[in-house]
């Protein structure tokens, strides 16, 4: 099955891209990619989501839970 990351903040390319290379790298499910990601991103979360057409998505929370993008700067300067 196909699946698609929505990751929160949008704006955060970086995380964006680390989350879909352990995808292509081989997490098999939403907790793996949680697990994986925190080695890097210590408050990642993940959730299974909708599945639909033969494809599911995941939500992939960088700070644990759903943060404004707009006010997510101060967070990625870091």
């Amino acid at each position: 099955m196909k699946v698609q990351l929505v990751t929160n903040p949008a704006a955060d390319a970086t995380f964006r891209m680390a989350a879909e290379k352990l995808l292509a790298d081989g997490a098999m499910s939403p907790a793996e990619l949680q697990s994986m990601l925190r080695s890097q991103y210590q408050s990642a979360t993940v959730f299974g989501g909708i599945e639909e057409a033969g494809s599911e998505r995941w939500y992939v929370y960088r700070e644990g839970r759903w943060i404004d993008s707009a006010s997510a700067g101060d967070l990625t300067a870091g």
